[in-house]
């Protein structure tokens, strides 16, 4: 802990924490970061089942090299390398400098793309405004992304719901698949 706390000082101080070292090919690779939130029961007495429950909130960063890996059937594939994992019970303020200190060792300056995915909570893209979004581009997460379409297409088609859920689900499958360009011009156009 008193490491830990050392280095976050250093963070503070904008001294940068000495890097994690890899191979070449791991550092190619493109680094991908994110952060959420939990509420976890906790008990008063740690290891009893006594007291009453008291919920807390956790946040959660991870981080990770993006490598490609080839199935038995010959499909390529996305997997996650070198995964690093930063928790703090408390909240955003407490998870920022750790999760940035992390970002720094694992090279986010040097990574030649780097992507932050997240839901759409706004303690956590504001978390992304003031750490990273001079190094990463922002992702809403698919399921939060279409949570917010059904929401716009809803307003857009003033209740008329059979167009509401015939278009969310065109726009569903061509985000899934990587299209969003359609979803984006008829979004411009309502």
């Amino acid at each position: 802990m008193a490491l830990l706390q050392e280095e976050l000082e250093a963070v503070a101080r904008g001294d940068a924490p000495p890097p994690e070292t890899w191979a070449a090919a791991l550092a190619a690779l493109p680094l991908a970061l994110g952060a959420d939130g939990v509420l976890v029961p906790l008990r008063p007495t740690g290891g009893a089942p006594t007291g009453t429950i008291r919920w807390r909130a956790i946040k959660v960063g991870v981080l990770a090299r993006l490598g490609q890996h080839r199935t038995r059937l010959g499909h390529v594939v996305t997997r996650l390398q070198h995964r690093r994992l930063v928790a703090v019970l408390g909240d955003i303020e407490a998870l920022s400098p750790r999760l940035w200190g992390e970002a720094v060792r694992q090279g986010i300056a040097h990574a030649p793309q780097v992507v932050w995915l997240s839901d759409g909570g706004r303690g956590l893209w504001r978390l992304f405004e003031e750490r990273f979004a001079g190094h990463a581009r922002g992702i809403v997460d698919f399921d939060h992304a279409v949570q917010q379409l059904w929401k716009g297409a809803a307003a857009w088609l003033d209740g008329r719901t059979t167009q509401a859920r015939r278009w969310c689900g065109w726009a569903r499958h061509r985000l899934r698949h990587g299209m969003p360009d359609g979803v984006l011009a008829d979004l411009a156009d309502a």
